[in-house]
């Protein structure tokens, strides 16, 4: 992990390991998709490039936002967390999609989907932690 990216992962709940780990697989899924997206961009897939990046970056937003609210957010940690849940499975069928047209290799999708399939693994064991938390 990069020294910013250190940086931005750090808080209170950043410090449990489910946290870090969840950081760092949704980080390292969303660097590759932005490398994807350059080569997806290309011609016709330019708004598919576009809606790829746009999703990774809501889910990282949303890991950050739950990791800033603190280990006590309860309910809204759990639905800050679904959210980011649902950007990466939006960022799966672009890259679904970008695979159909052709302008994704098939070794470069399965890499994308195994790191994404480890990010998503990783929020979901961060979001039944924090729903187990939630007193309501």
């Amino acid at each position: 992990m990069s020294g910013t990216a250190r940086e931005l992962a750090r808080s209170p709940v950043a410090d449990a390991p489910i946290h870090r780990r969840a950081f760092r697989s949704v980080d390292e899924f969303v660097v590759e998709a932005f490398k994807a997206a350059r080569r997806i961009g290309r011609g016709d897939g330019a708004e598919l490039a576009a809606s790829l990046r746009a999703a990774g970056l809501r889910c990282g937003a949303s890991l950050l936002a739950a990791a800033a609210a603190g280990p006590r957010a309860s309910a809204g940690l759990a639905g800050t967390l679904r959210d980011g849940r649902a950007a990466l499975l939006e960022a799966r069928y672009a890259l679904y999609v970008a695979r159909r047209l052709g302008m994704l290799d098939l070794r470069s999708y399965r890499g994308l989907a195994d790191r994404q399939d480890a990010a998503l693994r990783d929020l979901e064991g961060l979001i039944r932690a924090s729903a187990s938390d939630d007193p309501g």
